[in-house]
């Protein structure tokens, strides 16, 4: 109100949108809010709509200052038909869930109606990390309850998008109990405890990217977090206890404390998280020499890997260029640096200096 001579700086502006998603089906994946394509094989009687915002895909669902440096409180109502989408999940815990009131309609059909959820993560968070998972049925899941030195009981939900659940679910039990010594020792090594209610993980073959660190709701491709004793040789165990520490992880390196930009803070967000999952698969046999490994064929022998100069916007053709080894591999290998030079008790007096 231009005419109001006093100065309120508590006062409060509404900006409500209204965006349509036309052609959902045809979009690209991995961008924004899609519907992930079907290959040869696959099963067809489950319709999932997935997203990916890392690093600029919620500009793509709807308008926002999509930006890292922006975070916010994200209270996410999502409503879809009971028949087309009976399953729905956003980040952070359902606070309320039931069936859409038409008054305008007379169809007492249930699988004619629409329902809702409402999530609520009361952490600010940056839209990149914002997720939405809606199934055309009711996704299956193993779960477990975690409890952390405060006391506090953390439902820990494993979902699987696959059809043949009674195969898939027992093969996520290593990953759970990788969650859980995860979470214990991310508290007892730098005090940092789980800060929701409720950890879900959604497993999909559909998704290519790997793994997604959304607040409080990761996505996993299958094959990085599924395990069978028969047939999983010990190299592919070591990559989805690191995959799912790495993951979980973030909760405290990137999503809590998260970046002021991508060009010059993306290799910190994921240098130190590589970081950190090293150090808790520390004891695991040849965990060390596969790291410097990598380190040594991705960086010594390829000149292109290298960047010696930091990273500017006007010299990159798009911000996934920013997703090399020099900003994982070789951004842990400074925070071990780190490590080195101020001694173990200095190393971790300073990181829980950053999360606060």
């Amino acid at each position: 109100n231009n005419n109001n001579n006093n100065n309120n700086n508590n006062s409060t502006i509404m900006l409500q949108t209204v965006v349509e998603l036309s052609d959902i089906a045809s979009r690209p994946p991995l961008s924004g809010l899609y519907q992930p394509r079907q290959r040869p094989g696959d099963d067809r009687s489950t319709r999932l709509l997935l997203t990916q915002c890392e690093p600029t895909g919620f500009r793509q669902i709807t308008y926002f200052a999509d930006r890292p440096d922006n975070t916010a409180i994200f209270t996410v109502r999502v409503e879809a038909s009971t028949q087309a989408f009976p399953f729905l999940l956003s980040n952070g815990p359902c606070v309320e869930a039931g069936i859409v009131d038409d008054n305008n309609s007379d169809n007492d059909d249930p699988n004619q109606k629409r329902h809702y959820a409402i999530f609520h993560d009361p952490h600010p968070k940056p839209s990149y990390l914002f997720c939405l998972v809606a199934a055309s049925r009711r996704l299956p899941y193993l779960e477990d309850v975690y409890t952390t030195q405060s006391g506090r009981s953390v439902t820990l939900r494993l979902y699987t998008t696959e059809s043949s659940a009674t195969h898939v679910l027992p093969r996520l039990q290593f990953a759970l109990e990788t969650l859980k010594k995860c979470m214990a020792w991310d508290e007892e090594t730098y005090g940092l405890e789980y800060d929701l209610d409720i950890y879900n993980i959604v497993a999909s073959q559909h998704f290519a990217l790997g793994a997604m660190e959304n607040k409080g709701l990761n996505i996993f491709q299958t094959s990085l977090i599924a395990t069978d004793p028969q047939c999983t040789t010990d190299v592919t165990y070591n990559v989805v206890e690191k995959t799912v520490a790495h993951e979980y992880l973030h909760n405290w390196s990137g999503n809590r404390v998260t970046l002021r930009d991508w060009y010059f803070e993306f290799g910190l967000k994921e240098g130190l998280t590589v970081f950190r999952d090293q150090e808790f698969t520390r004891g695991t046999p040849g965990a060390r020499i596969e790291a410097v490994k990598i380190l040594r064929q991705k960086q010594f022998s390829s000149p292109t890997a290298l960047r010696p100069d930091a990273a500017r916007e006007s010299s990159q053709h798009s911000l996934d260029d920013l997703a090399s080894s020099t900003t994982y591999h070789k951004g842990a290998e400074v925070c071990r640096m780190y490590k080195v030079l101020l001694g173990e008790a200095g190393f971790r007096k300073g990181l829980r200096l950053y999360m606060e």
